[in-house]
């Protein structure tokens, strides 16, 4: 309830979206996440797909931690631990929690 009330209390800046990142520079992060992403996939041979469909269980720990543990985590951490709130607040974070 104290986090909540001390949320509550304090007003955010007003922030202008054009202050933050401009048009240009949003699309020059565009243009990075992807030649990142394309060199990232370029490096890999249909051999890599073949061994990681052979032996899947890095592919199985990776999807059961995503999108198991990690919203689990985050809504007990929520609840419990780290500010104590209702079980509504704790929910919406679920969905966060999944995402990369």
């Amino acid at each position: 309830m104290n986090a909540l009330l001390i949320l509550a209390s304090t007003t955010p800046p007003a922030v202008n979206e054009q202050d933050v990142v401009t048009p240009f520079e949003q699309v020059l992060l565009v243009g990075l996440v992807f030649v990142i992403m394309f060199g990232l996939g370029a490096g890999l041979t249909p051999r890599d797909f073949k061994l990681a469909l052979r032996r899947p269980y890095g592919l199985i720990i990776g999807l059961v931690t995503q999108f198991g543990i990690m919203p689990l985590l985050s809504y007990i951490l929520v609840i419990t631990v780290l500010f104590q709130l209702p079980r509504e607040y704790a929910v919406p974070t679920s969905p966060r929690a999944t995402s990369p």
